[in-house]
């Protein structure tokens, strides 16, 4: 999905990390705790299905979710192949398969994310005449236990105030909504990060009160999400109802863009100004580069990120950058 404030356990790193209950290596973004305690749960807690796959956990943040200590879990799986992506190893299902196109194999060929790597023919989302290539993840963590993490929670109720689910792409996974219902019952206000890839899973969500506050990523405009980012072929409606579901609900809500060239800039703002709304709060903020990055996305320059604020208010938005929020453009 997104750019966290911070990012999971590094796959390569956790499992000697479990084991000697050690702080691992987090792509060199700084370290992160694992989850090498084992709390005593109460029965319940024991018997919960483990049908959500938590890659990672941090015990505690201050900036994922506005105005409340939190804990954060991220989800393993994404149905988007973002070129900028900050968290490429949570792509990988908990299958440990992984689907990736042409434009992208060579990065994988490294070895760093991709053991195994074979072409398994054409499918039905693939552009005419681009093969999709299947891997194994190269040292992937094993899933946290749902229990445990619930647990854990339980431990610290009282002490933290909500829940931040990122990812990955959450609202792929099937237990999601019997985790938040845990979450609440411990009395967690729960923040859902999501690409708006799942408006039936949002509607849901908000029908149920299971979430408090969510954060939706504009990643560029509508129509363009297809020939970027997701190949699924009804992706643009899919993007337009969540964002319309935001902006017609009472919930916390914001929108957020990494300004990553070409996918952000002047020709699409009206579009993405359109999506976001002009009551609803939206973030720009700058991307972070990493080594896997793919084709010829760069990071806009601070200017050129604050020339869309002004740009954007001719469009009827008033986006502010990330960091910023108490020098939010006003008129």
């Amino acid at each position: 999905m997104s750019i966290p404030e911070t990012a999971p356990v590094s796959p390569d790193a956790a499992p000697a990390a479990v084991r000697q209950g050690r702080h691992a290596a987090n792509g060199g973004a700084g370290k992160a705790k694992t989850m090498s305690f084992a709390p005593r749960s109460s029965r319940r807690l024991r018997q919960y299905r483990n049908d959500i796959s938590l890659a990672g956990m941090h015990k505690l943040t201050t900036l994922d979710y506005p105005g409340l200590v939190s804990a954060i879990v991220f989800t393993q799986g994404c149905n988007f192949d973002c070129p900028y992506c900050h968290n490429p190893s949570l792509k990988g299902t908990s299958t440990n398969q992984y689907f990736c196109f042409p434009a992208r194999k060579a990065s994988f060929d490294k070895g760093e994310y991709i053991q195994h790597i074979r072409p398994v023919g054409e499918r039905s989302l693939t552009p005419p005449g681009e093969t999709v290539y299947r891997g194994s993840l190269k040292g992937k963590a094993p899933l946290l236990e749902t229990p445990t993490v619930l647990g854990f929670l339980k431990k610290r109720a009282g002490l933290l105030d909500g829940l931040v689910i990122s990812g990955g792409e959450p609202t792929l996974q099937k237990g999601l909504e019997s985790f938040c219902r845990e979450a609440k019952r411990l009395g967690y206000r729960i923040k859902l990060d999501t690409n708006g890839s799942r408006p039936e899973v949002l509607r849901r969500l908000l029908e149920e009160s299971l979430a408090d506050y969510v954060a939706m990523d504009c990643k560029t405009a509508p129509e363009a999400y297809a020939s970027t980012f997701c190949l699924e072929p009804d992706i643009e409606e899919k993007i337009r109802a969540s964002a319309r579901l935001l902006r017609e609900s009472k919930i916390a809500h914001e929108f957020r863009t990494t300004c990553v060239s070409p996918f952000v800039g002047p020709d699409k703002l009206r579009a993405m100004a359109e999506m976001t709304g002009a009551d609803s709060p939206w973030f720009l903020q700058e991307a972070r580069p990493g080594l896997d990055w793919t084709g010829d996305c760069a990071p806009m320059p601070p200017q050129a990120i604050r020339e869309l604020l002004f740009l954007a208010e001719e469009f009827g938005a008033r986006p502010r950058i990330r960091g910023e929020e108490a020098m939010a453009f006003t008129a």
